[in-house]
């Protein structure tokens, strides 16, 4: 598992063209495929429980600016767990 804070000012490019109007969102990717997107109340216990329930899910039906986040993200983690 891993977490990755996006600072959609400092990295807007990251975004492509999503659209990100309430804060704070959680994008949860499980096997490769986003399970959730959206806003989240700050809340140890309700992240825990969306966390928990993440396996269960389907995967969303992202849209072109989605994929090509989770694809990026995907990468730099992947870049990041090779470093010696």
């Amino acid at each position: 598992m891993a977490f990755r804070w996006v600072d959609i000012e400092d990295e807007a490019e990251l975004l492509g063209g999503l659209e990100v109007e309430d804060f704070p969102v959680v994008l949860i990717v499980h096997l490769g495929e986003p399970r959730f997107f959206g806003t989240v109340m700050p809340n140890a216990d309700t992240l825990r429980l969306l966390l928990r329930s993440v396996a269960s899910r389907q995967p969303l039906r992202p849209d072109p600016a989605l994929a090509a986040l989770v694809a990026a993200l995907l990468d730099e983690t992947a870049a990041h767990l090779q470093r010696p």
